[in-house]
């Protein structure tokens, strides 16, 4: 047997993917990591999803790889990482968009990721991680890394047991912001649908950083007195996983403030779903596919080769793949 494989690294525009066979492809996934101090080895990690879908047609599918935490500010990382704030000299970076694969875009616009029929068709979703800064509380899991079924949280520095911070996305929600730093003119604003909210700022030099994008988005972090806050992580989403729980069609009546939900251990309305489901957060806990909990740490393969570090998720900008092997 030998294989063919197609991979796509980070462009800032959607790829197309059209199986030459029929039969069984391997679809992988993974979510950008924020990495926003230089020298720091505790990113927000991005998540890792991959699965066997099997092909009996031709079929055309659109590849968006999700963009690293970025400095550009007041704009999204390409695929959803939310907006980070500049404010008083103190910079809030964005959060990581997530990679994923759908079935349309719009193909006269390949940077358009945010098109609502687009990201309704999404049948694998990675997710990315919120900002991650220096201003973080250390705790492993207090940290906005993408999630599984769940993003992860965000607590600030020192206040791993206050209500300040931000929430991650969830399967059918983004996440919510905490309660603000006392001194922030605006909190971080919600995740939504495919994106992570925005950071928010203070009338001091501090801003907040924007959270993960992912099937739905991480909260973004709140402002304080001084540094930068960070944002919540986003949810990542395969048809086929027990725990995912599938949108409608907008030809059934989703909309962009309902997207009928079609309950939990609902394959997508396309009818296509995976098998030999692999669902790893960003902070290196297997999700597994027969359950809606969270299991044990397992190692996350790493696209360049090998295996991540136990405990640890994808960092920089997205990445896919998708793999043929001939029988």
């Amino acid at each position: 047997m030998n294989s063919v494989i197609w991979k796509y690294d980070y462009q800032g525009v959607h790829k197309t993917f059209t199986n030459p066979w029929t039969g069984t492809y391997k679809m992988e996934c993974w979510g950008a990591g924020s990495f926003w101090k230089s020298g720091k080895v505790d990113a927000n990690g991005g998540g890792y999803v991959a699965g066997d879908i099997s092909l009996s047609t031709t079929r055309t599918f659109y590849v968006f790889v999700g963009e690293k935490t970025k400095t550009e500010h007041y704009v999204y990382a390409f695929n959803g990482g939310g907006r980070g704030k500049t404010k008083g000299g103190s910079t809030g970076p964005t959060g990581s968009g997530a990679t994923d694969i759908r079935l349309e875009a719009v193909t006269s616009d390949a940077a358009n990721w945010s098109n609502f029929n687009s990201l309704l068709s999404r049948i694998i979703v990675a997710g990315g991680g919120g900002t991650q800064t220096g201003d973080v509380y250390s705790g492993g899991e207090s940290r906005g890394h993408a999630g599984g079924l769940s993003g992860y949280s965000s607590r600030a520095y020192g206040y791993a047991y206050a209500n300040i911070g931000a929430n991650g996305g969830s399967q059918t929600a983004g996440g919510n912001p905490w309660s603000k730093w006392p001194s922030a003119t605006q909190n971080g604003t919600a995740g939504g649908f495919g994106y992570g909210g925005d950071g928010g700022y203070s009338s001091q030099i501090a801003s907040g950083g924007g959270g993960g994008g992912g099937y739905y988005g991480g909260a973004g972090g709140t402002g304080a007195d001084t540094g930068v806050f960070p944002g919540a992580g986003g949810s990542s989403y395969i048809s086929g996983h027990a725990g995912c729980n599938s949108v409608s069609s907008a030809a059934a009546g989703a909309t962009s403030s309902n997207r009928l939900h079609r309950g939990v251990g609902s394959i997508h309305y396309s009818g296509l779903s995976f098998t030999n489901i692999k669902m790893i957060d960003g902070a290196g806990y297997l999700w597994p596919s027969n359950s809606s909990s969270k299991g044990s740490l397992s190692a996350m393969p790493n696209p360049s080769g090998g295996y991540y570090s136990s405990g640890y998720g994808h960092n920089g900008h997205g990445y896919a793949r998708i793999t043929y092997t001939r029988q």
